[in-house]
């Protein structure tokens, strides 16, 4: 049985220990230690890492009474190790996981809604909870959360009797078979947990939820505590700077100001839409009808003001109107027609003018590579009125 360090000292960073069994696994050396203050993964919380007899830890497991701790070479059983803990990494997680006993424990007294799972990410931990949960209830939930790291409120471990265990009330997602290791925070939770956590809420420092959402009938949380919250927030009020001074606007003012740019940014949109919309109809205006074909250069326009040119712009000839925009070696085009059928004719006008796309027999759209010479070129000499669709079927 491999005695677990972490249960009475979370805190342990450096520990010796000696070698009970090394056999060697599928990838690594599996070795048992009589003691360790490396946390394997379990309650939501991931694997301790750091360094065994100098080697880097690659993982553990946790085989019931033994704890597995996986390396890259043998480690002679009867010597003596000594283990090294990332603490900066591990302490991270206690701050994360107390703070969620804080945030679980608060919905649970708030709500009655009880925590069914729980996951300590790399950007962020998630909590799911069992109800739904509004925006007002998880400002609420944060703010009774932190008010309990104000109290700096004890954060204590232990193994109640069978006898204790049954008269305690107290937060389990599973039955544990096993001893029942307790954590309790006076006032706001009472939870099974195997592991290490703060001694004081105040360790915590900040409690932040960072977003919600509907999950599987009830509410996923994903939230921030101790350094990981702080960085965060750093990171916040650093884009918050910056884009108050992009807007010209003061902190607390920067949504105000955001909505009014949006609101200046679709005004202006709408006017450079009629801007197009006018620039289409000089083109159209410069046009008389015409026995044969239309092309058009134009520039700066999208697809819609090129489809309304073509639309408008095939009713003045009998062959096809062609509109490009773009310049030479890049054009897109929109081909149309209201008596040609230009599907037959879709291979002709693209090998002609280095093209590419496609169609109805209406209407064609692309891109071609051709000079601007080279394609009025092919539609002043090409004569489309031969692929006029009749309506005849017969």
């Amino acid at each position: 049985m491999t005695n677990r360090l972490y249960y009475s000292d979370g805190y342990l960073s450096e520990f010796n220990a000696t070698v009970v069994s090394c056999n060697k696994g599928d990838s690594a050396y599996e070795i048992i230690l009589d003691q360790t203050a490396f946390f394997p993964e379990g309650g939501g919380q991931p694997s301790d890492e750091g360094f065994l007899d100098g080697m880097p830890l690659l993982d553990l497991i946790d085989r019931g009474s033994e704890i597995i701790h996986l390396v890259r070479k043998p480690i002679e059983v009867g010597k003596t190790v000594i283990g090294k803990i990332d603490f900066d990494l591990r302490f991270r997680r206690m701050q994360n996981h107390s703070g969620e006993h804080l945030i679980s424990g608060t919905v649970n007294k708030l709500f009655g809604f009880s925590n069914v799972g729980f996951h300590i990410g790399e950007d962020y931990m998630t909590l799911d909870f069992s109800g739904e949960l509004s925006a007002s209830d998880i400002l609420q939930i944060e703010l009774e959360a932190n008010r309990a790291v104000w109290k700096n409120i004890p954060v204590v471990s232990y193994f109640p009797s069978d006898a204790d265990l049954k008269l305690l009330n107290y937060r389990s997602k599973k039955e544990i078979d096993s001893d029942v290791r307790i954590i309790s925070i006076n006032n706001v939770d009472v939870c099974a947990c195997c592991a290490p956590h703060v001694k004081n809420t105040g360790e915590i420092g900040l409690v932040k939820i960072i977003d919600f959402m509907r999950h599987r009938g009830g509410t996923r949380v994903l939230a921030l505590c101790g350094y990981d919250a702080y960085v965060d927030t750093k990171n916040r009020f650093e884009s918050t700077v910056l884009v108050s001074n992009l807007l010209s606007a003061p902190q607390g003012k920067i949504a105000e100001a955001t909505k009014k740019l949006l609101s200046d940014f679709d005004a202006a949109k709408a006017q450079i839409t009629e801007l197009k919309f006018k620039a289409a109809d000089a083109h159209i205006s410069k046009l008389s009808y015409t026995d044969g074909n239309i092309f058009l250069f134009v520039e700066g326009l999208e697809d819609r003001m090129l489809r309304e040119i073509a639309n408008r712009a095939r009713l003045l000839c009998s062959g096809v109107c062609a509109v490009f925009c773009g310049a030479d070696g890049s054009y897109k085009y929109i081909i149309s027609s209201q008596s040609v059928d230009l599907i037959p004719l879709k291979e002709i006008i693209n090998t002609n003018i280095l093209g590419r796309g496609g169609g109805t027999s209406e209407m064609l759209r692309g891109s071609c590579t051709a000079d601007r010479h080279s394609i009025e070129d092919f539609f002043t000499n090409t004569d489309f009125t031969a692929f006029i669709d009749t309506g005849d079927n017969t």
